[in-house]
């Protein structure tokens, strides 16, 4: 697996502000980034967010939606599956997000020079193009081919959205108004957005806090990546870690209190749990959860809280690039038992999805995954996490990739078209159902 060092995090920005994402071709390979100029770039502005996020709210219940629940029984399940993005395929897309309350699907769509986030209403019809840039700006200050070796030069970036939970206002992160990685914010309701950090080191991986009230993101401004917190309603940013290696992925508990991450050197990085609410003494806990020797990524919580899912490159034939899918008990812990290291894993031989992490349904109770199988052209796969039951998912799609998955329980990703990547969308029917268009689910 490659280094994961915050030097290779910031450097990679271009590429989501993080790890290279899978190739589709191979799952050893990076991915050059492919990006295609904007219909319309947001003003700039450095006033405060204020007036971005002044009405964001978290929502009554945080707890996951109210989803029928059904089983997985080994048996393919045949999946009602369209591509949404069915304009001309002149471009790439990928890292499909829903909103929250899942009416809107953020995509980035990318040449070789530009990339930018589409927004899309539920039926697949553009409603907003977001990406900053800043005209006036001195291409000759920044030569990322230096670098990045074999990268294009003077990319202009932005991507990896974050959603707040009122599904209007989001961040995300733009090298374009000083070719410096920062957090920008912005909402459906405004064409302009706001720089919320100005700092020489590179910000990025940005996540809205299910409360609503703070953004946490990774920042190498003390020397090596740490997880900061941004409060909305003070404009003030705070330090949450220290240390020497690298914090990466900070991922929300779905009450807002805490952030899963990954801490690490290289090849072995550890899930830590990183309290946001400071204790009596002001101090911030972080509880080491996992502790065994192999190298664990892209920690996701269940959408009702009480489980993590994440990657690890534990397998009983020592390949450390064979990847496993682990399910963990939140509350529980720590975990260094090598010996019940088995017991955790839900699916072997998996894709790692870096951009997004494992997809959990609604239900809290399957989840859905890659099969690194290049035969069978990397199908998607869905997994019941207490029999472990596998069920192939009949998308009729290749080299599948970026699953991610709506409140209503409807599965965006992506796929190969032509040697092109474009964005589906798909439904699992209900038990006992007759597959439901993705229009009816929608």
């Amino acid at each position: 697996m490659r280094n994961l060092t915050y030097l290779t995090l910031m450097t990679l920005a271009v590429q989501g502000c993080g790890v290279v994402p899978v190739n589709h071709t191979t799952a050893d390979t990076a991915e050059t980034p492919a990006l295609p100029s904007a219909t319309q770039a947001p003003q700039s502005s450095r006033q405060s967010i204020d007036t971005v996020a002044a009405n964001v709210q978290a929502p009554e219940n945080t707890s996951a939606p109210s989803v029928p629940s059904w089983e997985v029984d080994g048996e393919p399940i045949i999946a009602e599956t369209i591509m949404i993005n069915d304009e001309a395929i002149d471009f790439n897309h990928s890292n499909p997000t829903w909103s929250p309350n899942g009416e809107l699907l953020a995509i980035e769509r990318h040449d070789e020079k530009n990339r930018e986030i589409q927004i899309l209403s539920k039926d697949g019809n553009p409603v907003k193009t977001v990406k900053f840039e800043n005209e006036s700006a001195d291409e000759s200050d920044v030569d990322l081919s230096l670098l990045l070796p074999g990268f294009v030069d003077k990319i202009r970036y932005s991507a990896s959205i974050s959603w707040a939970p009122d599904s209007n206002n989001f961040v995300y992160m733009s090298n374009g108004e000083d070719s410096n990685y920062d957090i920008y914010a912005s909402s459906m309701s405004q064409t302009e957005s706001k720089r919320i950090t100005d700092d020489p080191e590179k910000d990025g991986h940005a996540v809205w806090s299910p409360k609503g009230n703070e953004i946490a993101f990774i920042s190498g401004r003390q020397g090596s990546a740490g997880i900061y917190l941004h409060d909305i309603t003070s404009q003030q940013v705070s330090s949450l870690t220290t240390g020497t290696d690298s914090y990466l992925y900070p991922e929300w508990s779905p009450n807002g209190t805490a952030l899963a991450v990954i801490y690490g050197t290289n090849e072995n990085h550890d899930i830590y749990i990183v309290s946001t609410i400071p204790g009596a003494d002001g101090s911030i806990t972080s509880t080491h959860l996992v502790t065994w020797g192999y190298d664990d990524l892209r920690p996701v919580w269940s959408p009702d809280g009480s489980k993590i899912a994440f990657y690890s490159n534990y397998n009983q034939e020592g390949d450390t690039k064979k990847w496993a899918l682990m399910v963990i008990d939140a509350k529980a812990g720590p975990y260094s038992d090598e010996s019940q290291l088995s017991s955790y894993v839900i699916a072997e031989n998996v894709i790692p999805d870096l951009n997004r992490g494992p997809a959990w349904m609604p239900d809290s109770q399957h989840l859905v995954y890659v099969r690194n199988d290049k035969d069978e052209f990397n199908p998607i796969e869905v997994v019941n996490i207490r029999s472990k039951t596998v069920s192939r998912l009949q998308t009729n799609t290749k080299m599948n990739s970026d699953i991610n998955i709506s409140s209503k329980q409807v599965i965006a990703f992506r796929a190969q078209v032509d040697q092109w990547d474009q964005i589906f969308i798909s439904t699992i029917p209900e038990k006992g159902d007759t597959n439901p268009s993705p229009e009816e689910q929608l």
